[in-house]
Parts: structure tokens; C-alpha cells; sequence
């Protein structure tokens, strides 16, 4: 499968029940679909209980000055496009910016509540030293808090770094049938679909643009052009050669 112009990790966990078993198959978008599933649901078990990476407190500090200003600009872009007097073109521009601003933000007023339900702890357990099982309870919600606090912070340290500017671009989505036959060819319909379902769900714009079926109405080659927000970005990491194959079980 190719990408031009341009994301398969999330989306086997969202679509994976409309694939169906296939023997012996490969294909050019595609990867082995039972390893696949098992490595998304480990990531899934692993995300409640992995440890948050501890970041050091002077790059904390560094970063809520970046945090800072990000708040700031964003309130001053706020504040920008509801005022009547401003032209269109800053509008235009004041507004992308502060919808590209809006998952840090969205993230960094969850760290803010974060911090003050730490602090409120904090008072709790300095009050009840002489109850031990109230204690123990604020201390334990205090450790779980404290440990979201550091994954959000992680979250927006990744925010943080430089972006690629192309992120923003619109792609072409290219999809072919490999090794495998009939088969290959619905195992490319299946992918192709499945992009065409995410690109929706992502409230992006999914244009065919050509679609060449096999004998079984399978697709040997598929073609769309996606546009929205960020989706070269998203997809980018999606272009190259998958497989899928169903062990063959004993007679």
C-alpha cells in the first residue's frame, strides 16, 4: 500500500471484526491479522499498569513556561476572533492557529484540574495522619493521581516538539493487491473500506478516484484522496507491504 503526499496502529483495534479469516494470503497494504490482534490487545492491558517515565524537574519547569505561553496565546487568540473589527485574514489565521492550539490546550486544562485534585490530596493526607484508614486511602488516590499527572505531562511533552509542517497536507491513498489471488483482492477491498470508515470517523473527505475490481468483486487496485485536518500526518507511517496469514489448522 502506498501513501502519497502522506496509519494502521489504531485501526485494527477499531475495525479488526469486519476482517475476515483468509488462508495463505498476502497482500500489498496488509500484515499477518492474528499477530496483529494480539499485539494491540497487549498494548491495551499494558496501558493501565505501565509506569509513566519520570521527566526531570528542570525540564518541568522549561515546560510549564512553554505551557504558560501556549495559555496565554491562546487566550489572545480567543479573544482575537471576537472582536467585530478584525479582517478576515485574521480571522482565518487566528482561528487556524487556535485549532491547531486546541489538543494541547484540551490536555493541558486536564493537567490543571490534575494538579489541584493533587493538592486537595495532599491537605487530606496532611489532616488525617491519626486515621490510618483514611490514610491509606488518600495516600493510595494521591500515588494514582500523581501518576496521571505524569502521563499527562508526557503527553504534552511529545506535543511539545517540532512538527512536521507536511502533517497538514492532504494525501492520496493507494491500495493493491498482492500475492494470494481472489483472496488478495478482498483482503485489499476489506483494507480499502476500512480506511474509507476511518477517514469518516475522522470526519475527513474519502474520494474515490479508481477502483479496479476482480472476478469475485474483490479490488486489485484502489485509489481515494483524503483531505481534512492532519491527515498526512495520521496516515503517513501507513505506506508499505503487509500480510496477513491464518495458520492452517489440523485435519
Amino acid at each position: 500500500m502506498r501513501i502519497r503526499g502522506f496509519m494502521w496502529s489504531n485501526l485494527f483495534k477499531e475495525f479488526e471484526h469486519s476482517f475476515r479469516p483468509r488462508s495463505n494470503l498476502s497482500n500489498q497494504g496488509l500484515f499477518s491479522q492474528s499477530l496483529r490482534t494480539k499485539t494491540i490487545f497487549s498494548d491495551l492491558r499494558s496501558y493501565s499498569t505501565e509506569v509513566q517515565p519520570q521527566i526531570s524537574s528542570d525540564l518541568i519547569k522549561i515546560m510549564e513556561k512553554r505551557l504558560s505561553a501556549i495559555e496565554h496565546r491562546s487566550a489572545y487568540l480567543s479573544g482575537l476572533i471576537n472582536q467585530p473589527e478584525a479582517s478576515p485574514a485574521e480571522y482565518a489565521r487566528a482561528n487556524k492557529e487556535l485549532r491547531n492550539l486546541r489538543g494541547s490546550i484540551d490536555l493541558i486544562n486536564e493537567l490543571r484540574t490534575k494538579q489541584k485534585e493533587i493538592e486537595g490530596l495532599k491537605s487530606l493526607v496532611a489532616e488525617c495522619q491519626e486515621d490510618k484508614e483514611m490514610l491509606n486511602m488518600a495516600t493510595e488516590e494521591l500515588c494514582q493521581a500523581m501518576e496521571e499527572e505524569r502521563g499527562l505531562q508526557n503527553q504534552l511533552l511529545k506535543l511539545l516538539l517540532p512538527k512536521d509542517d507536511a502533517d497538514e497536507r492532504d494525501c492520496i491513498l493507494e491500495v493493491r493487491a498482492g500475492t494470494g489471488g481472489e483472496e488478495a483482492s478482498l483482503f485489499a477491498m476489506d483494507i480499502f473500506k476500512m480506511y474509507e470508515r476511518y477517514s469518516l470517523k475522522k470526519s475527513w473527505k474519502f474520494e474515490v478516484v479508481e477502483i479496479a475490481e476482480s472476478d469475485l468483486k474483490g479490488y486489485k487496485e484502489a485509489s481515494a484522496a483524503i483531505s481534512g485536518a492532519d491527515v498526512y500526518g495520521k496516515l503517513k507511517f501507513e505506506s508499505g507491504i503487509h500480510r496477513v496469514q491464518v495458520p492452517l489448522l489440523p485435519i
